[in-house]
């Protein structure tokens, strides 16, 4: 954070056009517009990437079997017709029991995980479910 503060100072110092180097940004007279440029592009770079990280984060993925069963959010449940977000689930035996919104539940095969059931971390759009394989 101090390097922002850093550089919001210095921007503001720039942009009033100060004929003098501003004694109220913690740059040095000597090229300090340069040293503003680098270190606000070096922060821009930054900051586009941990937009790319949260956009990727948010991009709707199958989830494991293994994240499924320790998800504490609910998830996107997806079998031939059905689609429905499920909010909890507990595993017996070889079977997945899943609950819904709507309090109903289902049981489902643990191995037929990604065969004819799978779960996802956010709801696909039509596109995003086609796009992605099943595996036989």
């Amino acid at each position: 954070m101090e390097q922002i503060e850093k550089v919001c100072k210095g921007l503001e110092c720039c942009r009033h056009l100060y004929p003098k180097h501003c004694e109220v940004c913690e740059y040095s007279a000597t090229d300090c517009t340069a040293d503003l440029a680098d270190d606000a592009l070096s922060l821009i770079r930054q900051q586009q990437e941990r937009i790319k990280e949260l956009e990727t984060a948010q991009t709707p993925r199958v989830m494991t079997l293994e994240e499924v069963s320790a998800s504490e959010n609910p998830f996107y449940f997806e079998t031939g017709a059905v689609h429905e977000w499920a909010i909890g689930c507990c595993i017996s035996g070889d079977v997945m029991f899943l609950t819904w919104r709507n309090g109903s539940f289902g049981s489902f095969r643990i191995d037929k995980y990604n065969k004819t059931w799978r779960c996802w971390t956010q709801r696909p759009t039509e596109e995003q479910r086609e796009a992605t394989p099943w595996n036989d």
